[in-house]
């Protein structure tokens, strides 16, 4: 029988290694969605001064090492629960 997973099998690391690289792939284009939609988001969402200080400080560093990624890739995005 295929396509039905046990709780055993989620404790294997290729099925690890699968739903991490599954819930990475919908994070980056949940991401673009976003900076495409809202290419303002960071005046729509609110962020505490030291939040978006660190989003700049690690776009910054990030770029210095030659990595070219939008600033929402450094922004972690958690429900608040309000």
């Amino acid at each position: 029988m295929t396509g039905i997973l046990t709780r055993a099998d989620l404790n294997t690391s290729p099925t690890r290694i699968h739903l991490f690289d599954r819930i990475s792939l919908l994070e980056r284009e949940l991401r673009g969605l976003i900076d495409d939609v809202t290419p303002d988001w960071k005046e729509e969402v609110y962020f505490s001064d030291n939040v978006d200080e660190k989003i700049d400080r690690l776009h910054s560093e990030a770029r210095d090492a030659n990595v070219d990624l939008s600033k929402i890739h450094y922004a972690r995005f958690l429900h608040s629960g309000k």
